[in-house]
């Protein structure tokens, strides 16, 4: 039987902190310089870069990027 592969893309919005980190990620900034700016922890934003990546569909920086241009933020 052939195997497919299946993604599935949840349809939750974005959070407000998730929307900074992306905002953040397109303006170049690493994790390090992310959490210095918003005042958190690198931990916290990979949480957020994964949560906002996982509800794009996105399985990379530049997926997660061209979605997120899509969206008109």
């Amino acid at each position: 039987m052939p195997m497919l592969e299946v993604h599935a893309v949840l349809q939750a919005p974005l959070t407000a902190a998730e929307i900074d980190v992306l905002r953040l990620l397109r303006e170049g900034l690493t994790r390090e310089e992310m959490a210095d700016r918003l005042f958190v922890s690198v931990n916290t934003v990979k949480t957020q870069l994964r949560s906002a990546y996982r509800k794009r569909g996105a399985r990379g920086i530049a997926e997660a990027l061209e979605t997120f241009a899509s969206l008109g933020i």
